[in-house]
């Protein structure tokens, strides 16, 4: 038993050793035991590097591309006055403006005084370079920045403030004629007011303009004192334009005087408008007729008006526009008619724009003493159309303006056909010249005969109420209203100081041919015009008795076709 023993530890020891050797009986090494991998640190994302494209350049890293942070995102440079920050995925600052370049370094890039395109906020896109201008009243302040990478939240950028402009004022307007004064227009002072004349001078975009004043432009002349002499001038224009060292004649006209000022424009600068003038000469203008002033209507001697009948009542409709109050429409009101005389307004610049829809707001007009205005119930059922004297397409620049012109008191009762129809036409005609650009301004009075009435009247054609029209002896309607037996239209253009008249005068019937939508052709409505002259003849008023007399006894005389845009 021992003996097998000792036979099976000797089997055990060959065994290992026979297993650490190779086949020739080397001694194999150990084996190496490998030692556990231990995981890598992730790699820290490496900030692009800001390369400086220009001597004396900074460097900052802004953040709220993604975000808009506002903790440490803005840039806040030194000399600076404001911070610039990010929003919406742009650059902005308080009072700054902003005009990119085409160049890829801050060293490359253009003055800036040659940038035009000036935003108030700038897209931020990498290798943009910008010019960003900071303004007071006093100063612009210029800052370069160049966006160098956009990476996350984050948009490094290059930058370098650059100069300190000072902002020029009235004490820098040149005096070029002895006893000259100087007026600085900015972004709060608009209005220029002159001594000895009533109505300023007024800076609104890029022109001056004002009511009652033309402007006509000298050109080759630099200073007040080389103007040559107003009456040489001629294309008189109702505005300035605001250019650099422009000079001009001012004309301010009023029905019994003219006042001309030398105006030239010193500087220009953005917001700001320097301008050296000197009054020149005031001569008073012969007109026999002009309506005299009336206190707390400022309108009356507006070249729009007829003269004034003491005997009626006389009412001015006006609305604030643009924070000018203007004249909207202005009436005489023949009470015993329960009818106006008259209306009569203008286009203009402002009241022949388009922005406003027809309200259809039917209103007493509270402007007419209590009781004298019509209502509703004086126009149903009578077979007649409430029809417009001032129309609602005449004023729809704004809803004040459109709404006044549903007043009661504007209403006249017209047969359906002609209303929407033949009266129409013309109307439209108008509105056409009014709004061509063809002139400066454009006058109109409108009206329905109350001294000839339609009398003892009974219609073949129902209205759209129905009902067949009817008058009565006196020519009133079933409803106490005085039916005009004719209608008419004065026009009156202006352009650069130049004016042209046309009269129209139709009898109020029913059997024209045109409808709502179907209107009278231009070789038609020629067939109805006529002088001035004539058409006072016709009615009994005195048209345009504002205009210098020399000029009303002109235009007024004679019309011709040529004249106006059919």
């Amino acid at each position: 038993m021992k003996k097998y023993w000792k036979i099976l530890f000797l089997f055990v020891c060959l065994t290992v050793v026979s297993c650490g050797r190779d086949d020739s009986g080397s001694i194999l090494p150990e084996p190496e035991v490998p030692e556990p991998e231990q995981p890598e640190d992730p790699e820290q994302p490496v900030k692009p590097e800001i390369e400086l494209t220009e001597e004396g350049s900074l460097t900052y890293v802004m953040k709220g591309y993604e975000t808009e942070a506002t903790d440490g995102g803005a840039l806040q440079p030194e000399g600076f006055p404001v911070a610039i920050g990010i929003k919406d995925k742009s650059l902005q600052g308080t009072s700054c403006v902003f005009a990119s370049s085409a160049a890829r370094k801050l060293v490359d890039m253009p003055n800036y005084d040659t940038m035009h395109d000036w935003k108030n906020t700038l897209s931020i896109v990498e290798g943009t370079t910008c010019w960003i201008r900071y303004t007071t009243d006093a100063e612009y302040r210029y800052l370069k920045l160049r966006i160098a990478y956009i990476s996350g939240d984050e948009v490094g950028v290059e930058y370098k403030v650059s100069d300190v402009i000072e902002r020029l004022g009235a004490e820098d307007i040149e005096q070029t004629l002895e006893g000259s004064s100087a007026f600085l227009f900015t972004s709060d002072v608009s209005q220029l007011s002159i001594q000895t004349i009533s109505s300023p001078i007024i800076k609104m975009d890029n022109f001056l303009s004002g009511e009652n004043y033309s402007f006509a432009v000298c050109e080759g002349v630099s200073s007040l004192s080389a103007m040559p002499a107003w009456e040489s001038m001629s294309g008189w224009d109702s505005k300035a334009e605001l250019k650099d060292g422009a000079v001009y004649w001012v004309s301010y006209t009023l029905p019994t005087s003219r006042t001309f000022l030398r105006l030239r424009i010193a500087f220009v600068d953005m917001d700001k408008v320097g301008v050296e003038y000197k009054l020149d000469i005031q001569e008073e203008i012969q007109n026999t007729n002009a309506n005299d002033p009336i206190e707390g209507k400022s309108f009356v001697t507006d070249y729009s008006m007829p003269y004034l009948n003491p005997e009626n009542y006389y009412v001015e409709h006006t609305v604030t526009y643009g924070g000018k109050r203007i004249l909207n429409y202005a009436y005489e009101w023949v009470e015993s008619k329960k009818h106006t005389a008259w209306v009569a307004f203008s286009f203009d610049e402002t009241t022949s724009q388009k922005n406003v829809s027809r309200s259809d707001a039917w209103a007493t007009d509270l402007e007419l003493p209590g009781g004298w205005c019509p209502e509703e119930s004086n126009h149903k059922s009578d077979g007649f159309d409430k029809g417009h004297l001032c129309a609602s397409e005449d004023r729809v620049y704004s809803k004040e303006a459109n709404e006044q012109t549903f007043f009661y008191s504007n209403m006249s009762p017209q047969m359906s056909s002609f209303n929407g129809g033949f009266w129409a036409s013309f109307e439209i005609l108008v509105q056409k010249w009014a709004r061509s650009g063809e002139y400066d301004k454009v006058y109109v009075v409108k009206g329905g005969t109350v001294d000839q009435l339609l009398v003892n009247f009974t219609g073949t054609r129902r209205g759209n109420d129905g009902v067949l029209p009817q008058t009565d002896a006196n020519g009133f309607t079933k409803k106490g209203l005085a039916c005009p037996k004719y209608y008419f239209m004065a026009i009156l253009s202006e352009k650069g100081g130049e004016y042209h008249a046309v009269g129209f005068w139709m009898e109020h019937r029913d059997d024209y041919g045109y409808e709502y939508n179907n209107f009278a052709p231009s070789d038609v409505m020629k067939g109805y015009a006529l002088s001035i002259d004539d058409l006072e003849k016709n009615t009994g008023l005195d048209f345009f008795c504002n205009l210098p007399d020399n000029v009303e006894n002109v235009v007024e005389s004679i019309w011709k076709e040529t004249d106006w845009a059919w």
